[in-house]
């Protein structure tokens, strides 16, 4: 049994009875299609004719939705910076994003809470700057499409925090 993934196939506990079971993924910016195709062995009689295909299925994912990538005006700064400002963020100099260190008690909960916020950047299409040294991650969050804070980067350091706070 052998999943398609790309160009490569890979090892893969999915199989249909008395067949080989290929899936291939497909993904662009917006739209994510997964396709599955059950191969079944064809009689003798038969080998060489028509392709094996006996059933094609595809799924599609909804296109996702992206947070407008607008730069904070001042009034937003005011309601949506400063808090992060008290709550031990910092300003980056000679650019306009917020970064903060984080430590945990040993790599593996390091480790394990940049897997929560890749997984949820990934969801929100947006992916920060970070540095990690054994317990240490030091993370940056800023807009490059805008040029500077979004409210993406808000969302994204509100979420650090309060993920933190689980270990």
């Amino acid at each position: 049994m052998a999943v398609a993934l790309g160009r490569r196939l890979l090892p893969s506990a999915a199989a249909a009875v008395g067949g080989r079971n290929y899936s291939c993924w497909t993904s662009t910016t917006s739209l994510a299609l997964w396709h599955t195709r059950i191969l079944l062995p064809l009689p003798d009689t038969q080998r060489g004719t028509a392709a094996p295909y006996v059933y094609t299925r595809s799924f599609a994912s909804k296109p996702k939705k992206r947070m407008s990538s607008v730069k904070l005006t001042p009034d937003e700064r005011d309601v949506h910076v400063k808090p992060l400002l008290e709550g031990g963020w910092k300003m980056v100099d000679g650019r306009d994003a917020v970064e903060k260190k984080f430590q945990f008690k040993d790599f593996n909960q390091a480790w394990s809470w940049m897997n929560r916020v890749a997984l949820a950047s990934e969801k929100m299409d947006h992916h920060p700057e970070w540095f990690n040294v054994y317990n240490r991650v030091e993370v940056t969050w800023s807009t490059h499409d805008c040029g500077g804070l979004s409210l993406k980067d808000i969302k994204m350091a509100k979420f650090c925090d309060d993920t933190s706070k689980i270990y």
